[in-house]
């Protein structure tokens, strides 16, 4: 669950149009006349998919979903981050207050800007720390798991910056380098861990074990976030990494 109050609302423009939306509804685009944004209104385009994405409320927040089988849609949230969303890969959450674009390529580029309201009188909404831990405790949890006090200290090294700043997106990871030099062992080892602690979640956690676009990426960013949700580490596990 998270925390929130009022009614976030999201505004999404294309350069024809644009939608303010309240939670529960959701904003579609692509090429059919049943999306919310029409994004070839003006000039036909054979190549753009029916459906490409939609803005959708869940679970007390917005997140943006891939719903093309072709296009990657590109973000680029005001502060600096940037996500890449390959077809078939994992939702980008939203947070309040969140203002971006989102771009993709046919034969003619395309662009929408979109922003989240933010929560009036409070800070922006973070995760709550008794949220999806279920009947084990953390250390039951990592037990039941088989995972390695060395595979710990590497899911640690993964959830570091949402464990040091709550308000964080999920997709935000350290990227492998960072996480090899932090750890001040080599690739091939960080590699063998990482692979190690998929295979020990394949039964907890969807799209670890396989092959797909831009998996190395995508599967850190899912272990880190069933990690930080699950409270599998904590900011007390920090000490480790030093």
């Amino acid at each position: 669950m998270i925390k929130s109050t009022g009614t976030l609302r999201i505004r999404v423009e294309s350069p024809t149009a644009a939608v303010y939306v309240s939670p529960p509804g959701e904003v579609s685009f692509g090429r059919s006349t049943a999306t919310s944004l029409k994004l070839d209104e003006n000039y036909p385009d054979e190549n753009l998919s029916r459906r490409v994405g939609r803005f959708v409320f869940v679970n007390d927040r917005w997140e943006l979903h891939n719903l093309s089988d072709e296009h990657t849609l590109l973000v680029k949230l005001k502060g600096g981050l940037d996500a890449a969303l390959v077809p078939g890969g994992w939702p980008l959450q939203l947070p309040s207050g969140s203002v971006g674009t989102v771009s993709f390529q046919t034969t003619v580029d395309y662009e929408l800007r979109f922003a989240v309201d933010p929560i009036v009188g409070g800070a922006a909404p973070h995760p709550d720390p008794n949220d999806n831990v279920g009947e084990k405790s953390t250390e039951d949890l990592a037990r039941s798991l088989g995972l390695t006090s060395e595979e710990l200290r590497m899911i640690t090294a993964m959830c570091e910056p949402r464990l040091r700043d709550q308000s964080l997106p999920s997709w935000t990871i350290p990227s492998a380098k960072q996480v090899v030099d932090r750890l001040s062992i080599d690739s091939k080892r960080a590699e063998a861990l990482v692979d190690g602690i998929a295979v020990k979640l394949a039964h907890v956690v969807d799209g670890l074990i396989g092959s797909n676009e831009g998996r190395a990426t995508d599967r850190r960013v899912r272990i880190a976030d069933f990690a930080y949700r699950r409270r599998l580490v904590t900011p007390a596990d920090l000490p480790s990494l030093d």
